[in-house]
């Protein structure tokens, strides 16, 4: 469908808008939302892929590894 007159109108302040929330902060500024901290989490055992083939009924699959000989785990990831 193409733009309407209306859509085209908010374009300049839209465009201007993104543009301010992308640039990086001036030198000694305060940034507008804390830095993001990394993290990890540890997980031990098997992943499964769960499935609902009707209402009420509920399946469950283990997921192999194929670069590990296809094993069902437990396997520890970070």
């Amino acid at each position: 469908m193409p733009p309407t007159e209306a859509g085209e109108s908010l374009l300049p302040d839209l465009i201007a808008l993104f543009t301010t929330l992308a640039a990086a902060s001036p030198p000694g500024a305060v940034p507008v939302t804390p830095p993001v901290e990394p993290w990890q989490v540890r997980y031990t055992g098997r992943f499964r892929r769960h499935g609902r083939p009707a209402p009420g009924v509920w399946t469950a699959e283990t997921i192999r590894c194929p670069g590990c000989g296809r094993t069902a785990g437990p396997w520890v990831v970070t």
